[in-house]
């Protein structure tokens, strides 16, 4: 997917209604710029899906990717959205997830897509 694709997939999901603003994943602050920025490591990821990025302000995006870099910290970050419940997704609160010292905030909608997309990995199940 193109950076544009991503961004036009992920903002929507993050975006503040009526406004050209976003609400930053990591942060929780109001930005009127977001990186879609890739879950996982370059050079690690087996395909590029849209539903795979952060809409994250640019610093937040910048401390992601060092993040990342921590293997440890990023394989439970990973186990912790494979451990989820269908049954998670279907309430009616933002999911709160732990990467180090940091947390990521999800809807619903996108943290099931990326769940999803996790197990059709590890499975290895192409996916178009």
């Amino acid at each position: 997917w193109s950076p544009a694709e991503a961004r036009e997939y992920v903002g929507p999901a993050y975006g503040l209604n009526n406004t050209r603003g976003y609400v930053c994943q990591m942060c929780r602050e109001r930005t009127k710029h977001f990186e879609a920025c890739q879950i996982e490591p370059r050079g690690t990821m087996t395909r590029d899906f849209k539903e795979m990025r952060l809409c994250l302000c640019p610093a937040c995006a910048e401390k992601y990717r060092e993040l990342r870099q921590n293997e440890r910290a990023y394989r439970a970050f990973i186990q912790a959205i494979e451990a989820l419940s269908p049954v998670e997704f279907t309430q009616n609160t933002p999911i709160k997830l732990s990467l180090g010292d940091e947390t990521l905030h999800f809807t619903q909608t996108h943290l099931a897509e990326i769940w999803v997309l996790l197990k059709l990995m590890k499975e290895e199940i192409v996916v178009e």
